[in-house]
């Protein structure tokens, strides 16, 4: 990807890492209970996060290797300490099935062999 097309992507950019360093680094040093960080912050609202990522690159018709970004810099995020490695790996793995599923919903690109016409003596092949 060349450095214009990543300037196109810079909001996207900026939201992911606020999402991924900005606000458990925020929780970190505010001592939120683990109990409204896991549910309140890591479940609900990166969630829906993961959810708008999907659409987002969907919608702009981004590479679909975008995907990758947002649990990636978690991860990161994990492996520096932000978030307990105990559960924040798997949150990592829901975060990516959740903006997959988000990306791919409403594609029909599959062809729906019964509702089409058929053609006499059935389907031919071009000679």
């Amino acid at each position: 990807m060349s450095y214009k097309k990543m300037l196109k992507y810079w909001p996207f950019l900026v939201l992911n890492l606020l999402f991924a360093f900005g606000i458990p680094l925020v929780v970190k040093v505010s001592h939120i209970a683990t109990l409204v960080n896991v549910i309140g912050i890591l479940f609900i609202v990166n969630g829906l996060f993961s959810i708008y990522i999907g659409r987002y690159i969907k919608r702009r018709g981004a590479f679909k290797v975008m995907l990758l970004v947002w649990p990636l810099l978690f991860a990161i995020a994990v492996w520096l300490g932000l978030e307990p490695s105990l559960y924040g790996y798997a949150f990592t793995a829901m975060y990516l099935i959740i903006e997959c599923l988000a990306f791919f919903v409403g594609q029909s690109n599959d062809l729906d062999y019964e509702q089409q016409i058929p053609i006499d003596e059935g389907y031919h092949g071009i000679k």
